[in-house]
């Protein structure tokens, strides 16, 4: 049996093949937009440190173990570059010494981050091992560190 197909059955069979493959093509594109997004995570942002978010630290140079009375005594020291620096004396009884200049105490900027302080030792100290207390950073966010002398 032999089917006869006319041009006009042709063309409508070609029409309903053409339609479906163009409705199951609209429908796969559909669905794979209508799939749920995809997750993006976002990082913190990196900040540098800044005197906000740094802690203070001091790191001591060199300097001389002994010293006598009348010299000029220094040490190396490096802090945050954003830092004040400075220094308190103790004698051997363990007690501050105020200096009769309050910038005395101040540490002197080398470059930044980089720091020199100087004592002249009076003539009249007390022998003794003596400590300088390094001091860096701010009123709120402040390293020491504490260095022996021995004072001649």
């Amino acid at each position: 049996m032999i089917l006869k197909l006319s041009v006009p059955k042709l063309v409508v069979a070609g029409f309903i093949i053409i339609i479906t493959a163009m409705s199951l093509y609209i429908f796969e594109i559909y669905r794979n937009t209508s799939a749920p997004a995809v997750n993006i995570t976002i990082e913190p942002e990196q900040k540098p440190q800044t005197q906000e978010s740094a802690r203070a630290f001091v790191k001591i140079g060199k300097y001389a173990t002994s010293t006598h009375r009348g010299d000029s005594w220094s040490i190396d020291m490096n802090g945050p570059v954003w830092a004040k620096c400075m220094a308190d004396v103790y004698g051997p009884d363990s007690v501050v010494r105020q200096f009769s200049d309050p910038q005395e105490a101040e540490a002197t900027i080398i470059t930044p981050g980089s720091f020199k302080w100087n004592w002249n030792v009076p003539r009249n100290a007390v022998s003794g091992d003596w400590t300088i207390r390094l001091l860096c950073g701010t009123f709120d966010n402040l390293a020491t560190a504490d260095v022996a002398v021995r004072v001649e």
